[in-house]
């Protein structure tokens, strides 16, 4: 199965399964990508399938990491100069989400 294809059908567009996203631009993100990478055009489902001697790959990945946790919030502090400081309790799963700088 065509792998943006297989997600797109599988993503999900409800929180629980119950509640619909309010805005869920992840599924117009991903076929507008797919669209200007010209995806079905470009896309082998046999690898090395296309013609000649040199072979070019594409592919497509995805993740997308929601912790049913329920709502969440932000401070954020500015000082009179401009400084700022973001208070927000995050999961940190590698990715780099809690910096110590602003």
């Amino acid at each position: 199965m065509d792998p943006v294809e297989f997600v797109l059908k599988n993503m999900t567009r409800q929180f629980n399964d119950e509640i619909a996203y309010t805005n869920y631009t992840l599924e117009e993100c991903i076929r507008r990508g797919a669209d200007a990478f010209e995806w079905t055009k470009r896309r082998r489902a046999k690898p090395g399938s296309d013609t000649g001697p040199i072979k070019r790959g594409a592919g497509f990945g995805f993740l997308a990491f929601r912790a049913g946790v329920g709502g969440s919030s932000a401070v954020i502090d500015v000082d009179s100069s401009g400084r700022y400081r973001v208070h927000v309790g995050v999961t940190d799963v590698g990715g780099g989400a809690k910096r110590p700088w602003a």
